[in-house]
């Protein structure tokens, strides 16, 4: 026998093998296929093997009545509201659909449940276009969140430069101080574009990293200032305000 009649034989022999969807195959005759007949015998097992599972899927959905039950289904629509929708449309840069949004009257100004902007999500998800969009409608880039975060808060913690130049061109305050006490700059990475970038503004804007450090501890002295104040004129750090709660 031939070399061209053994390997036909052999793909005649699979195939039959293929059509009653046995798995188990002799390895040694597909092991003597040349690579590319083994490779579309295989291929083609595997498009037999989607094909009966598909089969049995369809004869089980019917034994149970799915397809009696679907019809008398109803079709439930899923309804986002507007803010929802632009939110998303940022974190996934679909910018068409945010400005279509926005004519369609979304306001820009819109914030989420833990007081995040718009702003908050382009200075996160690195989103320039729909950030200078905002921007030009008034949106605040000093807005702070619950945490008292601000865009460029957000912008130094994830290393995004190009936000971070944005709001700073727009008039960000660096000197913002989040519920923590910490400014943008404590959370952008030494040796980052973003803390260099800051570095830079602070220092031609004639801020130097010493005041920044005495400014931060401005509250805090206050406070213990105030609490020293409240024990020498006799009061008690046990002492509660009006909603039940003490020092």
């Amino acid at each position: 026998m031939s070399h061209y009649h053994f390997i036909k034989c052999c793909c005649f022999q699979l195939c039959n093998v293929f059509r009653s969807h046995d798995m188990e195959i002799d390895q040694c005759l597909l092991e003597s296929l040349p690579l590319g007949q083994r490779q579309r015998l295989v291929k083609r097992m595997r498009c037999d093997q989607i094909k009966a599972y598909y089969e049995w899927e369809k004869a089980f959905l019917k034994q149970e009545g799915y397809a009696k039950k679907s019809k008398r289904r109803r079709k439930h629509k899923v309804h986002f509201s507007p803010s929802d929708m632009i939110q998303d449309a940022v974190v996934c840069h679909d910018d068409k659909d945010v400005l279509q949004l926005l004519k369609d009257g979304v306001d820009p100004h819109i914030v989420n449940s833990s007081g995040s902007s718009l702003l908050h999500l382009c200075a996160r998800y690195d989103n320039g276009f729909v950030a200078e969009i905002l921007i030009e409608r008034g949106v605040n880039v000093n807005h702070q969140d619950e945490d008292f975060w601000t865009p460029l808060h957000v912008a130094c913690a994830c290393d995004n430069p190009d936000i971070v130049l944005l709001l700073l061109l727009a008039g960000a305050n660096v000197l913002l101080q989040d519920v923590n006490g910490n400014i943008a700059l404590d959370y952008a990475m030494e040796g980052t574009e973003s803390s260099c970038i800051l570095l830079a503004y602070l220092e031609e804007n004639g801020v130097e990293l010493n005041s920044l450090c005495q400014m931060k501890t401005q509250k805090a002295t206050a406070m213990l200032g105030d609490v020293r104040h409240l024990l020498s004129s006799g009061g008690t750090v046990n002492q509660k305000n009006d909603e039940g709660i003490t020092l």
